[in-house]
């Protein structure tokens, strides 16, 4: 059995992490038994990050190295109907998704006044003293860091959500006519996709982005769907 391993913390869908909800929906659209156990902090974690899995005594971290190595053990392979241009124009959605529209996300949650209490009560209120204390503003001093460090945080607060709004609007434009991101079938790109917009969708942030995911019906639409085929 794979235990996944997640935040002591309640997502509107799965978990508020977007890349372990991105491995419980590639687990889920696969078929692919596992149990959920939450730590408080990712300090133990073999890279002090989630998520990481243990898989029968194989510990394999980050949501990429998750997803390549059940597919060698498991034989598990989302992608295996897709030609190689298609197979290009995911990974390029995916790469958009987790490495640009996953930190404007990370600012929208936890930089913007607007959204920060409730990150603060969504991702410390399980978290026991003194950390439960000290641990919000420190968490928040890193993040800011890291944003800085990759240039986002350089970035006045709406130039940040045009780079998400133009995001967003690039995977609405995927979607037009198709009911998964590659057409007609959910793919691996399908749970990076979901695990972030899952997010933007039901999550309560406070963002144009998100504003802009609530209101497009092919963008609710898609989440609705993985959603109820997932967890429900």
């Amino acid at each position: 059995m794979i235990t996944l391993y997640d935040f002591k913390t309640e997502g509107a869908v799965g978990s508020a992490s977007p890349f372990v909800l991105k491995i419980e929906t590639f687990f889920r659209l696969a078929g692919l038994p596992y149990e959920k156990k939450r730590i408080a902090l990712p300090f133990g974690a073999p890279k002090k990050k989630l998520p990481y899995i243990d898989d029968d005594g194989e510990t394999v971290c980050d949501s990429a190295f998750i997803i390549a190595h059940v597919g060698r053990k498991h034989g598990i392979d989302l992608d295996a109907s897709l030609p190689a241009r298609a197979l290009a124009i995911s990974h390029a959605f995916r790469k958009m998704t987790e490495e640009s529209t996953y930190w404007t996300t990370v600012y929208a949650r936890w930089i913007d006044e607007a959204n920060w209490p409730k990150t603060r009560r969504v991702f410390f209120a399980k978290i026991p003293p003194p950390l439960k204390w000290i641990g919000p503003n420190a968490a928040r001093k890193a993040v800011r860091a890291s944003l800085d460090g990759h240039g986002y945080g350089r970035h006045t607060q709406d130039e940040v959500y045009d780079i998400a709004l133009q995001d967003v609007r690039a995977v609405e434009g995927q979607l037009a006519e198709a009911p998964y991101l590659m057409g007609s079938t959910a793919t691996a790109v399908d749970a990076s996709i979901f695990g972030l917009y899952a997010q933007l969708a039901y999550g309560g942030i406070d963002s144009p982005h998100a504003d802009y995911v609530r209101s497009s019906r092919p963008l609710m639409a898609y989440c609705d769907r993985i959603r109820e085929r997932c967890f429900e």
